[in-house]
């Protein structure tokens, strides 16, 4: 065991629950423990990647949070030499921290250049380390290739979390945790390297209160966990979002979570930040849960989404909704199936389970980064993950050709709505495209938005993404008003 421990550095964080109180003071109401690894070991590479898959197995074995930190290079390296830990971690629900070590520029003792620049400049340059990688030997940009926060976040698929900015400038500091917030980080906290205070273990800044405070907070369900359908023994489950009271029946939404068809959970997700105004806008959001892979491999997933869509006609008079106005919408994976919902008719053989004699056929999509042409590779169609979800890695076979919705176009189509990030290198923006053009040939009602600066998940990389997050949700509710209530 020691041997085993030796190769990472493993540490116990004790943090507060709670929330945000009225003033400003954070109310603790909860707990919880979670296991911070910080890796750093460049030298025994092979024996750090197993020794964290490992961890991974532990922690989800005994049901414990593992907080894993790491570095623009030391992501790169296990990217080059370990992607099966690479995508082990994304398909886990462990907590991604991002930390900065020497000779980046932020690190006390290498930040001696910010104390001339102006707080723009030092913003401006501390944004490109954190888009462009670092070299190691020079501590020079090396701009032609991308590293630091941003290529972590695309490359994990998910914001990490920034646990430090270890300057020992105050002003540095405010800088990067401005900068941070920015990048969307999920929180961004002064941890104690020195050892944590049992009294105060984090002190709670700029970036974290508005990880607490101002961001999202996701919607109450109305129901829990309804059981929507079961397939092979497996109790399918939904949550119901009502709108609020409405006399005549509402249009209805299907969330489908990301989570490369691996893992993702229905209260999580990229797209769950659009459930409020879309709640507010007067649609019943049903959110769900579908069969994973590996244990389950395609076409599993699809055909539970495609029962939760009959399950929802069949219970139009139950929830007060209009049986002929049901959209849907979903990112990554989830967008990937979301596509094949609006595209791949009963010829497919999909429909099977519960509620036959219901349609599954919807009346707008809008598909975030979705993959659309899984015969052409690219990292977040991976000849592993391939064969964990399809069973096949051959980009000739006809199952990923099946499973591509590019392959199901025709003009009876629903309309869709297309966002994906310019920067993306998990589902290049290419995906997108071309199940554009195969729409519009098709004569879909079809729009495409290629949101500038933004990688997967809506990840900021190299300056604001454009349109906003927010007016990429105004777009979304705009497009489902426009079909679902006319």
């Amino acid at each position: 065991m020691n041997r085993f421990l030796q190769l990472v550095s493993l540490g116990v964080l004790i943090a507060l629950g709670g929330t945000l109180g009225a003033s400003g003071q954070r109310t603790t109401d909860a707990g919880y423990i979670t296991f911070a690894i910080n890796v750093h070991n460049f030298r025994h590479l092979t024996e750090s990647a197993d020794t964290l898959l490992r961890l991974i197995a532990i922690f989800e074995k005994y049901k414990v949070k593992g907080d894993f930190y790491l570095t623009g290079p030391m992501a790169d390296l296990y990217a080059q030499q370990r992607p099966d830990l690479i995508q082990r971690l994304r398909e886990s629900g462990m907590t991604i921290s991002y930390h900065q070590r020497p000779p980046h520029p932020i690190y006390a003792g290498f930040d001696r250049r910010f104390r001339t620049m102006s707080d723009d400049a030092a913003k401006s340059l501390l944004r490109d380390y954190e888009t462009y990688k670092l070299d190691l030997t020079t501590g020079e940009l090396q701009r032609n290739q991308p590293g630091g926060y941003t290529y972590v976040t695309s490359l994990m698929g998910r914001k990490p979390v920034v646990p430090t900015a270890p300057s020992n400038d105050p002003r540095v500091r405010r800088i990067a945790w401005q900068l941070y917030r920015e990048l969307d980080a999920q929180m961004t906290i002064t941890y104690h390297e020195s050892g944590t205070k049992m009294e105060k273990p984090f002190e709670w800044v700029e970036g974290l209160a508005r990880s607490v405070g101002e961001q999202f907070q996701p919607p109450r369900p109305s129901e829990f966990d309804v059981t929507y359908c079961v397939m092979d023994g497996v109790e399918l489950k939904m949550d119901i979002y009502r709108p609020r009271e409405s006399t005549a029946p509402t249009p209805a939404l299907l969330y489908v979570h990301g989570g490369g068809w691996t893992s993702g959970d229905k209260r999580s997700g990229e797209g769950v930040r659009d459930t409020p105004e879309l709640l507010a806008r007067g649609y019943l959001v049903a959110a769900v849960n579908y069969r994973l892979a590996p244990r389950y491999k395609f076409p599993a997933m699809i055909q539970d989404v495609k029962c939760a869509v009959r399950f929802l006609r069949a219970n139009a008079q139950r929830y007060n909704i209009n049986p002929d106005k049901i959209g849907a919408w979903g990112g990554s994976a989830g967008g990937h199936l979301v596509a094949l919902l609006g595209t791949a008719d009963e010829t497919a053989g999909w429909e099977v389970g519960q509620y036959l004699d219901q349609s599954s056929r919807v009346q707008a999509v809008v598909d975030m980064y979705g993959p659309t042409d899984l015969t052409v590779l690219f990292e977040g169609a991976n000849p592993r993950l391939m064969e964990q979800v399809f069973g096949t890695s051959d980009r000739n076979s006809e199952t990923l050709k099946r499973a591509s919705p590019i392959n199901w176009v025709s003009p009876e189509d629903p309309p869709f709505l297309i966002l994906h990030g310019e920067r993306d290198i998990l589902v290049p923006v290419s995906q997108s495209q071309i199940f554009y053009e195969k729409l519009r040939a098709a004569n879909v009602p079809v729009t495409l938005v290629i949101v500038k600066n933004a990688g997967h998940g809506f990840a900021p990389m190299g300056g604001p993404i454009s349109p906003t997050r927010q007016e990429l949700t105004k777009m979304m509710g705009d497009f489902f008003d426009q079909y679902l209530k006319k």
